[in-house]
């Protein structure tokens, strides 16, 4: 068994912390270059300011605080070394819980339970395919769900994530807090014995922590050990809500951008490595929004938005976003998802719903919708052209994609066609000459035996754990040495009367 050794760490276990921990809106996250650094030190000392927890990772050192005191955020901002510090965002799915609004869909409605024949699999030749002439599985591949996990890590022990042409699916908990089914979802649709298309690939569900640079350290991690086409699904969200200085939203913007550098230079080490993300489901032209962004759904009205990575436009962006479309009974068949979001900077737009993956809170397939669901599916679909095409680039896979879309896809609101619509080629077969591919062992084992990636034993964070015992070091030698004195000149004084 591989080994993979990731800087767990270090959380302030005292009471004045734990208290604060539970105070969430005043959960500031400082971002701080990589390297050591003693600014958690100075921030600790703030009556108004508790550090909460430090981890050093190989893109960030990520130190969470509470403050009350914005004097002090604005302090901290200004450190030399620091990128940004940014209120906690909230972390979201892309799945979408609204009513599809009369749409008359071919699958069926949210949360009908689904047969073998309503898996994506079946949806996939209708909406995404079409054609049943794939002679490969995405075997030599590896798919990352970087997503939300069950509670219980016992409800992905199903045939649907365990007994894959690929083999079981890995498991890495990440020490997160972000507990839903909505991860062995997206997994199930990418890869799963019955829903996936890309059977055959490596597939690795990884929690989502509340600190993305942990979170792509530990993904560069998995890269480099599978050392082969690796596909990351991004069908997640970091949400930041009134947004209304020009302070946060300067340190938002810096936040975002050192995560997108983080996610290009994986992608410039590594390139057979692509990241998917889901475009959003706000019914939002993404790319004419340069602000933030105030839309409302339903009764629910979001104010002064600001989601990474969905506000990543720049051409150059690092990731790959996909929007949803649904298979219709009535003509357009396809037609682009009243929800998904939209617009120029939306590379494509694959199946989003109503869509059957493995749900771990109903131990069933279940009927779901959303970019969320779309992602995987664009996510298989290069899956399967790596595992046809293995000499290939990221870049070039990418090429591919973009001459196999189609038009043949309704614009909801401008009533133009758009020609994102994703598919595989006529037919796709393995590269002649090419050696059969392998799914290379990764770090841990499969689920049935699942591990959390391990801490270095060598961590430089208990240099860090040191810096907060030197000053308390420091102060009770101090006290001792003053204890000392106290005591020396009482003997001296009591011997001096004796004589007198």
């Amino acid at each position: 068994m591989k080994q993979a050794f990731v800087r767990k760490s270090w959380e302030n276990e005292s009471k004045k912390a734990l208290k604060s921990k539970k105070d969430k809106k005043n959960i500031y996250q400082v971002v701080v270059r990589s390297g050591r650094t003693t600014i958690e030190s100075d921030l600790n000392i703030k009556p108004k300011t508790t550090v909460l927890s430090k981890n050093e990772n190989s893109f960030a050192n990520s130190i969470f605080i509470h403050s009350t005191d914005e004097s002090d955020v604005v302090a901290a901002a200004s450190k030399k070394d620091v990128i940004a510090v940014v209120k906690k965002p909230k972390i979201v799915p892309m799945g979408f819980t609204g009513e599809i609004r009369g749409e008359p869909a071919y699958f069926p409605s949210l949360l009908q339970t689904c047969n073998v024949q309503q898996t994506v699999t079946q949806a996939g030749i209708v909406d995404s395919v079409g054609n049943s002439t794939i002679n490969v599985n995405g075997k030599g591949t590896l798919i990352i769900v970087w997503d939300f996990i069950p509670e219980q890590s016992s409800s992905l022990s199903v045939s649907e994530l365990t007994e894959r042409d690929g083999g079981g699916m890995y498991f890495y908990p990440n020490g997160s807090n972000a507990f839903a089914s909505h991860g062995a979802q997206v997994a199930s649709i990418a890869g799963g014995k019955s829903a996936g298309l890309a059977k055959g690939a490596a597939l690795a569900l990884i929690g989502l922590s509340d600190d993305i640079f942990q979170d792509l350290t530990v993904i560069e991690k998995l890269i480099e050990a599978f050392n082969g086409p690796v596909l990351i699904n991004m069908s997640f969200g970091l949400e930041w809500e009134n947004v209304n200085t020009q302070i946060e939203i300067d340190n938002i913007n810096r936040f975002m951008q050192f995560a997108s550098q983080a996610v290009s230079d994986i992608k410039l080490r590594y390139p057979k490595t692509m990241f998917f993300i889901a475009a959003g489901n706000e019914t939002q032209n993404m790319c004419d929004t340069l602000g933030t962004l105030t839309y409302t759904i339903g009764n629910t009205t979001k104010t002064k938005m600001v989601i990474w990575p969905q506000f990543e436009r720049d051409k150059n962006s690092p990731f790959i976003s996909v929007g949803a479309t649904t298979v219709r009974q009535e003509p357009p068949t396809r037609k682009i998802s009243i929800y998904s979001n939209y617009g120029d900077c939306i590379n494509f737009f694959a199946h989003g719903g109503p869509i059957c993956g493995w749900d771990t809170d109903f131990s069933s397939f279940k009927a779901t919708q959303g970019t969320s669901f779309s992602c995987p599916i664009a996510v298989s679909i290069a899956s399967l052209l790596f595992s046809a095409y293995p000499s290939k680039s990221a870049s070039e896979i990418l090429d591919i994609m973009n001459t196999s879309a189609t038009d043949s896809v309704t614009g909801q609101y401008s009533g133009d066609t758009t020609s994102k619509f994703l598919q595989l080629p006529a037919t796709l077969s393995r590269e002649a000459g090419t050696e059969p591919p392998k799914n290379n062992e990764l770090p841990g084992d499969v689920l049935t035996g699942s591990v959390e990636i391990e801490d270095s034993k060598n961590s430089p964070l208990n240099e860090a754990r040191d810096e907060f015992k030197i000053p308390l070091i420091i102060t009770a030698v101090i006290v001792l040495i003053l204890l000392l004195l106290l005591a020396f000149q009482f003997f001296a004084n009591k011997n001096k009367k004796t004589t007198i």
